[in-house]
């Protein structure tokens, strides 16, 4: 972050609940069932926190998800 690096936007979704692809859609994230694709604008966020809760269904190729450690560490051994 800095320097000669672009903004980097963070989402904070901690203590949101998020039922489905919509839930994204004020972060600048737009799930087109159709043809089963994401689409963004140019204000969207470009990392989510999670915390301690994960997503059920697969996020956007241009987002990524941070964790709490201790949640991340159990995510990741479950899908070992």
């Amino acid at each position: 972050f800095g320097d000669s690096h672009v903004p980097r936007v963070i989402a904070d979704y901690s203590q949101r609940k998020i039922d489905d692809q919509n839930d994204l859609n004020d972060i600048g994230y737009f799930y087109n069932a159709e043809t089963d694709k994401w689409n963004m604008n140019d204000l969207a966020a470009d990392i989510i926190y999670l915390g301690d809760k994960d997503i059920s269904f697969d996020i956007p190729n241009g987002i990524k998800a941070v964790y709490n450690f201790s949640f991340w560490s159990r995510l990741k051994r479950a899908k070992i």
